[in-house]
């Protein structure tokens, strides 16, 4: 095991975090998403991932080179060499509230649904895309059918207001069930026809079709570039 990997989790286990706690808090105090995913892969020693290492190490209140001392404070992948640091400036994260609220879930079907459950759980901070989008929430995916898309532990931003397109992936509510709960899916819109949404799911890839009438909300779900108005 590597000395990152083995400062790391020996942090982690002193506050008591799991690996989805320390992405979360990643993105809470930095306002960058790494992945539980990726987080896991650098305590099993699969990949070393110094480009995030600044995050972590701000997330869990230590300089990066106490976590790796070998840390040098740049990487090879960044693709970045012909930017000096001193340029980039990023926002302040007091710039952007943190009034987003994250929805609970807990998983549901075979076919890769979810459940909302809880209400809401959490709150984050909101992307310049969402400034004035004041009903648009948030979840953290559930389930593996929508990898390597949406993974597992990934937190997502929804948009109501925002008309999903053929290609987008979109959130589909379906109606109260008889006991109160209200099933969900993250999928790809394929197209809306004959009283049918047609979606494309990733893993096993295949079709589901949903019934129209029986669809409470569909709503969009917003890409990396869209949050951040690219």
């Amino acid at each position: 095991m590597s000395e990152l990997a083995e400062n790391l989790k020996s942090r982690c286990k002193a506050l008591g975090w799991s690996q989805a706690r320390l992405s979360k808090e990643i993105l809470s105090v930095t306002g960058d998403r790494v992945s539980q995913q990726t987080i896991a892969g650098i305590e099993t020693g699969e990949h070393l991932h110094t480009r995030y290492l600044p995050q972590i190490a701000r997330a869990l209140g230590v300089k990066a080179d106490d976590l790796d001392p070998a840390y040098s404070g740049t990487t090879s992948d960044q693709g970045m060499s012909d930017v000096r640091q001193a340029d980039i400036v990023p926002p302040r994260l007091t710039e952007m509230e943190r009034d987003v609220p994250v929805m609970g879930t807990a998983a549901g079907s075979e076919q890769g649904s979810f459940h909302f459950e809880g209400g809401v759980v959490d709150y984050v901070r909101r992307p310049p895309a969402l400034i004035a989008a004041r009903d648009a929430y948030a979840i953290f995916v559930t389930g593996d059918s929508m990898e390597p898309v949406h993974p597992q532990g990934e937190l997502r931003f929804v948009h109501p207001g925002r008309q999903p397109r053929s290609g987008d992936s979109v959130l589909i509510q379906l109606q109260e069930q008889d006991d109160g709960s209200v099933e969900c899916f993250i999928k790809i819109l394929k197209k809306r026809a004959g009283g049918q949404i047609v979606t494309e799911q990733l893993n096993p890839a295949k079709d589901l079709k949903f019934d129209d009438a029986k669809v409470l909300y569909i709503h969009k779900v917003l890409t990396m570039n869209e949050l951040f108005g690219v």
